[in-house]
């Protein structure tokens, strides 16, 4: 056999664990999804995670995708340090190998990029100073105050990264919200949409869905806004903005007002921690299913230890449940001593 048809044979899992493989691809579409990631490139990366070394070819026949995609997501990968490419001997064909024997947790879940906190903060101060200049134009004390609490969120977010010990200020996170719509000066509104679009065009929300990011940038902005003043800020059509903000209140960014018509994002800390509960819950509902394929990779009834494939497939999920449990164990405990808390602050001192 020579080299080339050697790396043309069918190289493809079989059995079972070609249907646990395609359990594990929806696993890391899903995460993709919630992290407003490219689907695309999560699936290839899972891929790698289980062969360890493909070619392109290998890939389109995993995935089933154009050869221009494959090439995008495999020079993003490798720019990412996530595989290595080399030639094959004897041949013009390039092979890429994984460079990491255990899928990283941080891959897969939602985490700010700290040098993206702090370019979104510097430009943010920025943009207060030029404000209070204005602030008497309408919109320009409530776009300051709305920037304000970005600032806040941010700084309380440096502080997590790296450890610090930050005071929260309860009060800032339960501001009034401003009526429906707020009006704003012409000037203010000029402001508002360069603020508006760094946000869109940043990695700051790490969503490559940028109607949404649109969206949730002008109700960052505006706290209270319907969907047709939303269509008019951003130029989005009024049925996709009604689908993205349907998908932002799911993923509990954002709540519907229930006494007026449309949405709020009350303050962005507040926003993003109900996300995060929200992403949570969705990391921990893949368990049951996870832990049912684990079952049956170790049941000898199964006889699935000599089928191709297995011990990567073995590897690879004991691992996530790992994490995952791990995950679950740490919110537990959080939930635990925030309850606690909560007790020991409703205790009334004796008089």
């Amino acid at each position: 056999m020579n080299m080339k048809n050697m790396y043309n044979h069918d190289f493809r899992f079989e059995g079972k664990i070609k249907s646990f493989e395609e359990i594990l691809t929806e696993f890391y579409s899903h995460i993709a999804k919630l992290n407003g990631r490219k689907v695309k490139t999560a699936v290839i990366y899972a891929y790698f995670l289980l062969y360890k070394r493909l070619t392109q070819d290998n890939v389109q026949t995993l995935t089933n995708y154009s050869k221009g995609t494959i090439s995008n997501v495999l020079n993003y990968l490798h720019d990412g340090n996530v595989i290595a490419k080399e030639t094959i001997p004897g041949t013009h064909l390039q092979e890429y190998s994984s460079l990491m024997y255990y899928p990283k947790l941080d891959y897969i879940t939602f985490e700010e990029n700290l040098d993206n906190i702090n370019e979104a903060q510097s430009f943010t101060k920025k943009n207060i100073l030029l404000l209070q200049q204005k602030q008497l134009l309408d919109g320009g004390l409530l776009l300051i105050h709305r920037l304000e609490d970005l600032v806040y969120f941010t700084e309380f977010r440096q502080a997590a990264k790296l450890g610090k010990r930050f005071e929260l200020d309860l009060a800032r996170l339960d501001n009034p919200i401003p009526p429906l719509n707020p009006h704003f000066d012409p000037e203010i509104e000029e402001i508002e949409k360069k603020i508006c679009k760094y946000f869109t065009d940043s990695d700051f929300f790490e969503d490559s869905d940028k109607k949404k990011a649109s969206i949730f940038s002008y109700l960052m902005t505006r706290c209270h806004l319907s969907s047709t003043k939303l269509c008019e800020l951003t130029g989005i059509s009024l049925p996709t903005v009604n689908k993205k903000l349907r998908e932002l209140a799911i993923e509990r960014f954002i709540q519907p007002n229930l006494t007026k018509d449309g949405y709020v994002l009350k303050n962005i800390a507040i926003s993003f921690r109900l996300f995060r509960h929200y992403y949570h819950e969705q990391l921990m509902g893949w368990i049951p299913r996870l832990q049912a394929v684990q079952d049956q990779l170790r049941d000898p009834k199964q006889k699935l230890v000599f089928l191709k494939g297995y011990p990567e497939m073995y590897t690879l999920i004991d691992r996530i449940l790992f994490d995952l449990k791990g995950l679950k164990t740490w919110f537990n405990e959080v939930a635990e001593r925030r309850k606690k808390i909560q007790e020991l602050n409703s205790l009334k001192p004796d008089i």
